[in-house]
């Protein structure tokens, strides 16, 4: 299943919080239940993110065959990454 517009709406929401943390996992999780939800600090990741937040990067990935595989389009994710940053940033 895609991410809708209505999905990154609800996920701007939660992420673009400048009190964002931890805890946005589960408030994804409880919003959209459709779809997976997965964590990790942002140097663990290499490729280039969907969507810029104040604490975190925002990857889509696509599990649909088994193994995970980060892609850049919405229409093709099944789930996204947080990857938590070590320092907020300033989203202008």
């Amino acid at each position: 299943m895609a991410i809708t517009t209505s999905d990154l709406r609800e996920i701007d929401g939660i992420l673009g919080d400048p009190d964002a943390d931890g805890r946005a996992v589960s408030l994804l999780r409880q919003a959209l239940p459709h779809l997976a939800v997965a964590r990790c600090d942002a140097s663990d990741l290499e490729d280039r993110p969907a969507r810029l937040y104040p604490k975190f990067d925002l990857h889509f990935f696509d599990n649909s065959d088994h193994c995970m595989k980060i892609v850049a389009s919405a229409e093709a994710a099944t789930g996204v990454i947080l990857a938590q940053l070590s320092k907020p940033r300033t989203i202008a």
